[in-house]
């Protein structure tokens, strides 16, 4: 029949741009672990000779890379989840791993980090899918906070997850540019604009909603609503 071999052919020809952003992707990661890994030893390095600040911004600078080089292996595999079986990841398990990494740079350690997640809750997605999320948000407050961040997350009809910072916060007229590709509200810091919006990309894939608003009496926060 000609319609069904149509849209076999379609299907086919999704699944081979599926694969192919997935090669690209993960080719891209594997060109940069080897100069990434220099970076991190010269970093080390120039910490032992006492260069603290530089050691600190090209440690600062790896860890960024690594974390949008995962940001675009989560979108290949974003790709790909129609029709994929459900998974159930321990939330608390994946925002304790991301702090430890997170304290371990500069500026993470420097803040105070308060996670009231109970151990019993799930997120519906994958490991890795979840890491990138609560990642790319979790950089975005180490970037902002001023001395705190916390995440929060309760279970009754939907799960609701709150992240947010004390730092400046956004102005509310600019909330709505927020999980765009690429928007940066202040060019003056380091960055590319893909972490919220890879964090949207994820959530909306997953069938939840993703809000930015402003923490009382300053700072900004992020509040996922995903399907229990």
């Amino acid at each position: 029949m000609p319609l069904v071999a149509e849209v076999n052919s379609l299907l086919e020809a999704k699944a081979k741009a599926v694969e192919s952003a997935k090669a690209r992707a993960a080719n891209l990661a594997h060109a940069l672990k080897t100069p990434l890994a220099i970076l991190a030893t010269d970093a080390e390095r120039l910490r032992k000779d006492g260069r603290d600040e530089i050691a600190d911004e090209l440690q600062e600078l790896a860890f960024g890379m690594r974390r949008h080089i995962n940001g675009e292996l989560s979108r290949a595999r974003l790709q790909s989840l129609a029709g994929s079986p459900v998974q159930a990841t321990s939330l608390r398990n994946v925002v304790e791993s991301l702090t430890r990494a997170f304290m371990r740079t500069p500026r993470g350690g420097a803040l105070s980090w308060r996670l009231d997640i109970p151990a019993d809750v799930t997120i519906g997605m994958g490991v890795e899918e979840a890491t990138e999320l609560f990642g790319a948000l979790l950089e975005n407050a180490v970037k902002w906070a001023a001395t705190e961040v916390h995440v929060s997350a309760e279970r009754e009809r939907v799960l609701s997850i709150l992240d947010d910072d004390d730092g400046p916060g956004v102005p509310p007229e600019k909330l709505v540019e927020l999980g765009q590709p690429g928007v940066r509200l202040d060019e003056k810091t380091e960055g590319t604009g893909l972490g919220l919006s890879i964090s949207s990309d994820i959530v909306d894939a997953y069938g939840g909603q993703i809000r930015f608003g402003t923490r009382s009496p300053h700072g900004f926060q992020a509040i996922i609503t995903l399907p229990a």
